[in-house]
């Protein structure tokens, strides 16, 4: 008999019972549900089995409102629907997969899984998934895992409140019925029958996620992060595992899955880190600043990016003493918080840059403290500039060079403004107005301020010079002044040059050479001591257009029959070691010096005769009578060639 409607199933389930032999054990139960759906549908026969579950869908919701009023509820609905699609299965007509599933699991007479196993099928279907379609980071990523309550859930929430039911913790309930679904559903993996049909995943649905205190997923620490923490000295107590946490909870970080110390770092990161708030952190802010100090620490030694708690190996080089550490230290602090980590000390003292780097005190230093600090750095970073522009400096001979008249009414705010490192023409009238002036004081500053600023405007006349070389030497004097260097002691190179027709970018070593030999002695040596001036300048862009294009370098010693010049094998020595060392061409030229030093005071006492190599000179030092920088640099010499030597 061709099973075509649900007259023809009722037809033969009552020809099968009547003979002993019914289809299904509870067959009355069946024929029940089999009338109520064709009723609903207007007749048994009016429902094809090929259609039967477009017919009737999964959600009694999907019927209309007809249909609707002749089932009872919507708990009827889905049990007569589930026996009646259990008829379908020996003949094929059922094609979903959980109703096969379901038909499988009533075979085996696990009833306990068919009661549990709605808790994960439900989301499933209402994403559209079949169950061999379910994977483990889908199950815990469901809102039913983080307390979520669905549609039907709030609904039947506010039933019970409605009734004035007690009232449950659904967010405990939905996850606890989701979990339940999820075991049962892996104990299908141990049914042979359902194992063999092909519906089941390739894998069982692996553990749940755990939970801190405040009910919130734990996320365990990465594969690098966790040896740092097995590496540090308060091991779990870092706090690495509280601020990994709070990062992946915020998840607006971007992190890479298997981050390391310069990903957390990075300056913008770690700003955004410490910033987190409650809400993401779960703790205090006071707790939160102990958990990222710590942390920190404890990144610290795995770094590789430039942090303020790491002086780079220039600056570490400058350090004596505690006392020129911590100056350092705070303009290292200051470069990494303006991303200058690369900047060269020509670079910072320019006067903007190092009056903005200086500009604002921190919160818990005094401002005596901080002064200290600005002009010991400061004197540092002269000590190894090229230029050794100091900006103190170009400021105060600003001050100075102003009229009497100007200095006189200026004096209110003068040591202010020099402290500072602002020029009269660097002042503003709000920065006026902030000094707390009498209105008579600032009535007079203001005064004589607009006086300096209406003189500046002024266009100088040009000086009437028919020779461009005396033309070029004015404007190289100018543009110097203006970078506050001194110019005194110019006139030894420019007044020659001049006499010659050289401008300032027409000099030359054999210019120089030609020049020194027509010079007595004194004056040559003046002559060479401004030429290394000049040499030094080509490093000031705004002067190095104005010069020659290479430095010229010392002058050959002219002097004949000179005693105190050491051999020119201990000079060649000494030039070899500061190349091994990449040294700057300033302390290059210094250790020369400090060698000559040497080499007259070993002269001067008469231990130069056994003396032939650089080593020996050195060694030979610290019996001599020399001052001590000159001893400091002599040994700090040893030491570069004793590592020269081991290169070797």
């Amino acid at each position: 008999m061709v099973m075509e409607t649900l007259k023809d199933i009722i037809a033969l389930g009552n020809a099968a019972a009547n003979a002993g032999e019914p289809l299904v054990n509870n067959w009355p139960q069946v024929r029940g549900a089999l009338l109520m759906l064709g009723r609903a549908a207007g007749g048994p026969d009016k429902v094809q089995t090929s259609t039967f579950h477009i017919q009737f869908p999964a959600s009694f919701d999907a019927l209309s409102t007809d249909q609707q009023s002749l089932i009872p509820n919507r708990h009827v609905y889905r049990t007569a629907r589930a026996q009646v699609s259990l008829l379908f299965w020996p003949s094929g007509e059922i094609e979903d997969p959980w109703e096969h599933l379901r038909t499988l699991i009533r075979r085996s007479g696990r009833e306990e899984i068919e009661r549990g196993l709605p808790g994960l099928s439900e989301p499933a279907k209402a994403a559209g998934m079949n169950p061999a379609d379910i994977r483990t980071n889908w199950v815990w990523s469901l809102d039913a895992e983080r307390g979520v309550l669905s549609d039907d859930q709030l609904q039947r929430r506010a039933e019970r409140e409605r009734k004035k039911q007690p009232k449950a913790k659904l967010s405990s309930s939905v996850r606890q019925r989701l979990r339940r679904g999820v075991t049962v559903f892996n104990e299908l993996f141990d049914l042979p029958e359902v194992a063999k049909s092909g519906l089941l995943p390739p894998d069982p649905i692996g553990p749940p996620p755990d939970y801190d205190r405040q009910g919130r997923r734990i996320y365990s620490l990465p594969p690098t992060l966790a040896r740092y923490q097995a590496a540090a000295i308060q091991g779990p107590k870092s706090g690495l595992q509280q601020v990994w946490q709070a990062i992946c909870v915020s998840g607006s970080f971007g992190m890479p899955k298997d981050p390391v110390a310069d990903d957390l770092l990075i300056k913008n990161t770690w700003r955004l880190i410490t910033q987190l708030p409650e809400s993401i952190t779960g703790v205090s802010d006071t707790t939160w600043h102990q958990y990222v100090s710590r942390v920190r620490r404890v990144l610290l030694p795995h770094v590789t990016l430039p942090v303020p708690e790491h002086l780079p190996a220039w600056l570490k080089d400058m350090i004596d003493s505690r006392k020129e550490r911590l100056p350092l230290q705070a303009l290292w602090r200051l470069m990494c918080e303006r991303d200058m980590v690369d900047a060269t000390p020509d670079d910072l003292l320019h006067l903007a840059t190092w009056r903005e780097l200086w500009g604002d005190i921190p919160s818990g230093v005094k401002r005596r403290t901080w002064a200290t600090y600005e002009g010991k750095s400061r004197k540092l970073m002269v000590s190894c500039s090229d230029a050794g522009v100091d900006p103190y400096r170009v400021v105060t001979r600003v001050w100075t060079e102003l009229s009497k008249e100007a200095k006189a009414a200026l004096d209110p705010i003068r040591r202010t403004a020099e402290r500072a490192l602002m020029r009269p023409l660097d002042l503003t009238s709000e920065w006026v107005s902030a000094q707390g002036l009498e209105p008579a004081q600032q009535a007079q500053v203001t005064d004589a301020l607009r006086e300096v600023f209406f003189m500046s405007a002024l266009v100088c006349r040009p000086i009437p010079v028919s020779d461009p070389a005396e033309v070029a030497w004015s404007a190289l004097r100018a543009a110097m002044k203006a970078q506050g260097i001194r110019t005194m002691g110019l006139a030894d190179i420019s007044g020659p040059a001049i006499d010659d027709g050289k401008a300032p970018n027409d000099l030359s070593l054999d210019w120089g050479i030609d020049a020194a030999t027509k010079m007595v002695l004194h004056k040559r040596t003046k002559f060479s001591m401004q030429l290394h001036k000049l040499d030094s300048l080509l490093s000031i862009p705004d002067l190095a257009t104005m010069l020659y294009a290479e430095p010229i370098g010392p002058l050959p010693d002219l002097a004949r029959g000179r005693k105190n010049e050491p051999p020119v094998q201990i000079i060649r020595q000494t030039d070899a070691v500061t190349a091994t060392h990449k040294r700057r061409p300033s302390t290059c030229r210094e250790a020369r010096a400090t060698v000559r030093k040497v080499w007259k005071e070993a002269t001067r006492v008469g231990a130069n005769a056994e003396i032939n190599t650089l080593g020996e000179l050195l060694l030979a030092a610290g019996a001599l009578d020399l001052d001590q920088r000159t001893r400091r640099k002599a040994a700090r010499l040893q030491e570069d060639l004793l590592i020269h030597k081991e290169a070797l």
